[in-house]
C-alpha cells in the first residue's frame, strides 16, 4: 500500500488551550512557513497537490489564494519563506527551475495588489530564504550558495535602495543560512545555518551580528 497523502494542519493557542482552525485550501496544502501581519492577518507559503507551491492570506475570516506570477510552461517554483514588512509590503523567497536550465534563486515582492519578481538577486545563489523584517522597513535575507568558497549568503535591504552583503563568518565551504531571528525591540539578529551537504563533513553553526 502506498503512503497516504500528506495534509496540512493549523492550530491556535488561547487561554483555554489549542484549537484547530481552517488551513489553506481546506487542508489540501502543507504549510511550510507563515507570518503574522501588523493587523493580525496571516500569510502562508504552502505546498499544494503535486509540485505546486502556493501563497495564501488569512484576513481574519478565511484563507484565499494570492496569485503568483505566471511561470513559463514546464517551469517549477517553490517558496521557502516570507516576511511581512507592512500591510502593503510582503516578500517571498525560494527557488525556480526553468526547463533545460539550472535551478536559480527566486525573490518576489507584494505591493498590496500583485507580486513582482525582483531581478537583482544575488549572483550564484540557487535558493533564497529565510526572510526577516528588520523592524525599520527593511529586510534581512539568507541564502544557499553552492559555489564553494563563496560566503555571500546574508544580505540586507534598507527598504529604499539596493541590497548589500553583510559578511558571514568563514565556517565551511558552501554554507547556508537556515533561519533568522531578531531580538524584539533591538537590532540584534541571530542566524542559524551550516553546510547543506548532509554528509560526514556537515557542520552547524549559530552566530549573531554585533
Amino acid at each position: 500500500m502506498g503512503r497516504p497523502p500528506m495534509v496540512g494542519g493549523l492550530a491556535h493557542w488561547s487561554s483555554s488551550g489549542w484549537s484547530t482552525v481552517p488551513s489553506p485550501r481546506s487542508d489540501r496544502a502543507v504549510i511550510r512557513r507563515f507570518e503574522a501581519g501588523p493587523s493580525g492577518d496571516l500569510w502562508a507559503v504552502a505546498d499544494g497537490p503535486g509540485t505546486e507551491s502556493v501563497i495564501e492570506h488569512w484576513d481574519g475570516r478565511r484563507w484565499r489564494d494570492v496569485p503568483t506570477p505566471r511561470w513559463p510552461t514546464g517551469a517549477e517554483a517553490g517558496f521557502d519563506d516570507l516576511a511581512v514588512v507592512s500591510e502593503r509590503e510582503v516578500w517571498a523567497a525560494g527557488w525556480i527551475l526553468l526547463p533545460g536550465a539550472r535551478q536559480a534563486a527566486l525573490l518576489m515582492r507584494w505591493d498590496g495588489d500583485r507580486w513582482t519578481l525582483v531581478r537583482d538577486v544575488p549572483p550564484g545563489a540557487v535558493r533564497l530564504g529565510p526572510l526577516l523584517a528588520d523592524g525599520h522597513g527593511g529586510l534581512w535575507l539568507g541564502g544557499h550558495n553552492y559555489d564553494y568558497g563563496d560566503d555571500r549568503i546574508l544580505l540586507h535591504y534598507d527598504g529604499r535602495s539596493s541590497w548589500t552583503y553583510d559578511p558571514a563568518p568563514r565556517t565551511n565551504n558552501a554554507p547556508a543560512v537556515i533561519d533568522l531571528v531578531r531580538v524584539p525591540g533591538e537590532d540584534r539578529v541571530f542566524a542559524a545555518g551550516g553546510n547543506p551537504s548532509y554528509d560526514e563533513d556537515s557542520q552547524g553553526w549559530l552566530w549573531t551580528r554585533k
